[in-house]
This record gives structure tokens, C-alpha cells and sequence, in this order.
């Protein structure tokens, strides 16, 4: 019995694949792996990398928090934010990274420091995803549905 997966931001439907082996969640208290007929759980995610597998393929996220409800046949992903690590521009994530430890290194008021903290941790986030991801010759984007009737349009 496989694994129904959504992934869904504010703005937009990632991914709904109804045939997934595994999806491995950065959940709050630490990474998890999810199989089908897993125990009903509803946790919060850290910022981490979320990857859906199916078969030899598997889909990379980068999520900034958010929640996940995990039934026995469907794992669904409600994400603060999200992107395709295949989506990610290293050279923007990089630049962001290096614009932000300048002007933290230049001084900001204390109100501002906790909003530029957390976007370094993003940009951060982002590299390091990238970098580990593109490190795995042989990996498989899988393409969803969604994904096709945005093709088409």
C-alpha cells in the first residue's frame, strides 16, 4: 500500500503524488522516516530538507517550517515555505548569504538582528542542500500531475 503525498505551500500545491514509498520529514524533534501504515501523528517541521521516494526516484524540498499530518496511507505537508532543491539558484543564495553576514558584520538594531538571522539560516539552508543533493548522480525529479497541468496552460 503506498503513500499519499501532498506538499503545499500558502501560495501553491508542490506536489500530490498518490504512489510514494517513504517521505523522510525534518520534523521538530529531529528527522523522520515515514513508511506506509505509519501510526497517525501530527508534528511541526524545522527548517531541513524534506525528500519523497518512490521506487529509485525521490523529490528534494527545502522547507522553512511548518506542520505535517501523517495518516497510515497519506502524509500531508502544509510548509511555512518550500521550494524544488533542483529550484534553488545557487549563486542567489550565495550572494543573499554573503549580503547578510556584511551587514550583520556592520551592525543592525536588535529588532532587525532576529529577522536577518533567520534569513542567513535560510540562505544557509538552501546551500547546503544544494551542494549535498548535487553530490547524488542519479537522482530522478519526480513529475506530478500538477506539475503537467501547469505545462499544458
Amino acid at each position: 500500500m503506498p503513500l499519499h503525498v501532498e506538499v503545499v505551500t500558502q501560495q501553491r500545491k508542490l506536489l500530490d503524488l498518490p504512489d510514494a514509498d517513504m517521505v523522510v520529514i525534518p520534523a521538530r524533534e529531529g528527522v523522520m522516516g515515514v513508511l506506509p501504515n505509519h501510526a497517525p501523528v501530527l508534528t511541526t517541521m524545522q527548517y531541513g530538507e524534506l525528500i519523497v521516494k518512490r521506487g529509485n526516484a525521490q523529490e528534494s524540498f527545502v522547507v522553512y517550517g511548518g506542520v505535517v499530518e501523517i495518516r497510515p496511507t497519506k502524509v500531508t505537508v502544509l510548509a511555512d515555505e518550500a521550494s524544488f532543491t533542483n529550484g534553488i539558484n545557487i549563486r542567489e543564495a550565495e550572494a543573499a548569504r554573503d549580503r547578510i553576514a556584511q551587514i550583520l558584520e556592520q551592525g543592525v538594531p536588535p529588532e532587525e538582528q532576529t529577522l536577518y538571522l533567520q534569513e542567513m539560516r535560510k540562505a544557509e539552508l538552501a546551500i547546503n542542500v544544494y551542494r549535498r543533493t548535487q553530490s547524488h548522480a542519479g537522482s530522478i525529479r519526480i513529475i506530478s500531475d500538477y506539475d503537467l497541468d501547469e505545462e499544458e496552460d
